[in-house]
Protein backbone atom coordinates (compact mmCIF):
# COMPACT_ATOMS: atom_id res chain seq x y z
CA UNK A 1 0.00 0.00 0.00
CA UNK A 2 2.66 2.32 -1.35
CA UNK A 3 -0.40 5.31 -2.26
CA UNK A 4 -3.77 5.55 -1.91
CA UNK A 5 -5.80 4.38 -4.99
CA UNK A 6 -6.52 6.93 -7.65
CA UNK A 7 -9.20 5.16 -10.23
CA UNK A 8 -12.93 5.65 -8.81
CA UNK A 9 -16.42 4.93 -10.66
CA UNK A 10 -18.12 6.23 -13.36
CA UNK A 11 -20.37 8.68 -12.43
CA UNK A 12 -23.06 7.16 -14.47
CA UNK A 13 -23.20 4.43 -11.34
CA UNK A 14 -24.73 6.91 -8.70
CA UNK A 15 -27.98 6.95 -11.38
CA UNK A 16 -27.91 3.11 -11.68
CA UNK A 17 -27.79 2.34 -8.18
CA UNK A 18 -30.67 4.96 -7.88
CA UNK A 19 -33.00 3.03 -10.01
CA UNK A 20 -32.19 -0.39 -8.75
CA UNK A 21 -33.19 1.47 -5.54
CA UNK A 22 -36.22 2.82 -6.74
CA UNK A 23 -37.56 -0.76 -8.35
CA UNK A 24 -37.32 -2.41 -4.89
CA UNK A 25 -38.59 0.49 -3.49
CA UNK A 26 -41.57 0.48 -5.66
CA UNK A 27 -41.83 -3.02 -4.55
CA UNK A 28 -41.92 -2.43 -1.03
CA UNK A 29 -44.82 0.67 -1.46
CA UNK A 30 -46.55 -1.88 -3.11
CA UNK A 31 -46.58 -4.54 -0.06
CA UNK A 32 -47.29 -1.43 2.57
CA UNK A 33 -50.19 -0.23 0.59
CA UNK A 34 -51.48 -3.74 0.55
CA UNK A 35 -51.49 -3.82 4.22
CA UNK A 36 -53.12 -0.59 4.11
CA UNK A 37 -55.62 -1.63 2.23
CA UNK A 38 -56.23 -5.31 4.21
CA UNK A 39 -56.15 -3.42 7.34
CA UNK A 40 -58.91 -1.04 6.63
CA UNK A 41 -60.94 -3.60 4.63
CA UNK A 42 -60.48 -6.42 7.88
CA UNK A 43 -60.58 -3.95 10.53
CA UNK A 44 -56.85 -4.68 11.99
CA UNK A 45 -54.71 -2.24 13.51
CA UNK A 46 -52.75 0.31 11.32
CA UNK A 47 -50.19 1.02 13.35
CA UNK A 48 -47.62 -2.03 11.47
CA UNK A 49 -48.57 -0.28 8.39
CA UNK A 50 -47.40 3.56 9.22
CA UNK A 51 -44.25 1.80 10.60
CA UNK A 52 -43.41 0.23 7.58
CA UNK A 53 -44.27 3.67 5.57
CA UNK A 54 -41.46 5.32 7.86
CA UNK A 55 -39.29 2.29 7.51
CA UNK A 56 -39.94 2.38 3.48
CA UNK A 57 -39.11 6.64 3.48
CA UNK A 58 -36.08 6.08 5.88
CA UNK A 59 -34.61 3.06 3.37
CA UNK A 60 -35.52 4.65 0.57
CA UNK A 61 -33.89 8.00 1.31
CA UNK A 62 -30.88 6.28 1.81
CA UNK A 63 -30.88 3.59 -1.13
CA UNK A 64 -31.69 6.29 -2.90
CA UNK A 65 -30.29 9.59 -2.25
CA UNK A 66 -27.81 8.84 0.06
CA UNK A 67 -25.71 5.52 -0.39
CA UNK A 68 -25.05 5.87 -4.56
CA UNK A 69 -23.16 9.29 -3.56
CA UNK A 70 -21.64 8.13 -0.64
CA UNK A 71 -20.66 5.02 -2.48
CA UNK A 72 -19.15 6.72 -5.16
CA UNK A 73 -17.21 9.39 -3.15
CA UNK A 74 -15.54 6.29 -0.93
CA UNK A 75 -15.28 3.51 -3.42
CA UNK A 76 -11.72 3.47 -4.91
CA UNK A 77 -9.18 0.97 -6.50
CA UNK A 78 -5.79 0.47 -8.30
CA UNK A 79 -4.52 -2.13 -10.55
CA UNK A 80 -1.00 -2.23 -9.56
CA UNK A 81 1.61 -5.03 -11.29
CA UNK A 82 1.82 -7.63 -7.80
CA UNK A 83 -2.29 -6.40 -6.18
CA UNK A 84 -4.97 -4.52 -6.60
CA UNK A 85 -6.00 -2.91 -3.32
CA UNK A 86 -9.87 -1.60 -2.84
CA UNK A 87 -11.10 0.60 -0.74
CA UNK A 88 -14.44 0.60 0.36
CA UNK A 89 -17.12 1.60 3.04
CA UNK A 90 -19.01 4.44 4.06
CA UNK A 91 -19.39 4.08 7.81
CA UNK A 92 -16.46 1.25 8.20
CA UNK A 93 -14.10 1.91 5.65
CA UNK A 94 -12.51 -1.16 4.25
CA UNK A 95 -8.88 -1.76 2.89
CA UNK A 96 -8.39 -4.66 0.60
CA UNK A 97 -4.88 -5.80 -0.67
CA UNK A 98 -5.14 -8.79 -3.45
CA UNK A 99 -1.99 -10.21 -4.24
CA UNK A 100 -2.07 -11.17 -8.25
CA UNK A 101 -1.05 -15.13 -7.06
CA UNK A 102 -4.35 -15.24 -5.26
CA UNK A 103 -5.99 -14.11 -8.02
CA UNK A 104 -8.02 -17.36 -9.78
CA UNK A 105 -10.04 -15.93 -12.40
CA UNK A 106 -11.77 -12.62 -13.36
CA UNK A 107 -15.60 -12.08 -14.44
CA UNK A 108 -17.18 -9.15 -15.87
CA UNK A 109 -21.02 -9.23 -15.63
CA UNK A 110 -23.84 -6.28 -16.56
CA UNK A 111 -27.16 -6.52 -15.63
CA UNK A 112 -30.42 -4.49 -17.16
CA UNK A 113 -29.62 -1.16 -15.58
CA UNK A 114 -26.19 -1.39 -15.68
CA UNK A 115 -26.11 -2.09 -19.41
CA UNK A 116 -28.56 0.69 -19.92
CA UNK A 117 -25.73 3.29 -18.51
CA UNK A 118 -22.88 0.79 -20.64
CA UNK A 119 -21.55 0.05 -17.01
CA UNK A 120 -20.29 -3.69 -16.15
CA UNK A 121 -18.93 -4.65 -12.94
CA UNK A 122 -15.84 -6.76 -12.43
CA UNK A 123 -15.38 -9.57 -9.83
CA UNK A 124 -11.71 -10.92 -8.50
CA UNK A 125 -12.23 -14.08 -7.29
CA UNK A 126 -9.29 -15.95 -4.82
CA UNK A 127 -9.83 -19.41 -3.02
CA UNK A 128 -10.78 -17.78 -0.45
CA UNK A 129 -13.64 -14.75 -1.67
CA UNK A 130 -14.71 -12.66 -4.33
CA UNK A 131 -13.69 -8.69 -4.58
CA UNK A 132 -16.22 -6.75 -6.78
CA UNK A 133 -15.40 -3.13 -9.05
CA UNK A 134 -18.99 -1.43 -9.88
CA UNK A 135 -19.66 0.82 -11.55
CA UNK A 136 -17.14 0.79 -14.46
CA UNK A 137 -18.10 1.43 -18.36
CA UNK A 138 -18.25 -1.29 -20.60
CA UNK A 139 -14.92 -0.98 -22.05
CA UNK A 140 -12.77 -0.22 -19.31
CA UNK A 141 -14.14 -2.87 -17.53
CA UNK A 142 -13.11 -5.45 -20.10
CA UNK A 143 -9.62 -3.87 -19.70
CA UNK A 144 -9.26 -3.90 -16.57
CA UNK A 145 -10.58 -7.86 -16.57
CA UNK A 146 -7.92 -8.11 -19.18
CA UNK A 147 -5.01 -6.45 -17.25
CA UNK A 148 -6.00 -8.47 -14.31
CA UNK A 149 -5.81 -11.96 -16.11
CA UNK A 150 -2.49 -10.67 -17.82
CA UNK A 151 -1.07 -9.43 -14.72
CA UNK A 152 -2.40 -13.02 -12.76
CA UNK A 153 -1.53 -15.05 -15.72
CA UNK A 154 -5.51 -16.13 -15.61
CA UNK A 155 -6.80 -18.24 -19.04
CA UNK A 156 -9.28 -15.93 -20.42
CA UNK A 157 -12.72 -18.29 -20.72
CA UNK A 158 -14.63 -16.42 -23.54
Amino acid sequence: MNEAPTRRLHPDFMKAARIRACAAHVILFAAVVAYAIAAHIQGWVKYPGWIAFVLFLATGTWYIFLSPVLTYRYFSYDVREEEVEIHSGIFFRKYVLVPMTRVQHVEKASGPVLRKFDLARISIVTAATTHEIQGLKSADAEALKQRIAVLARVEDDE
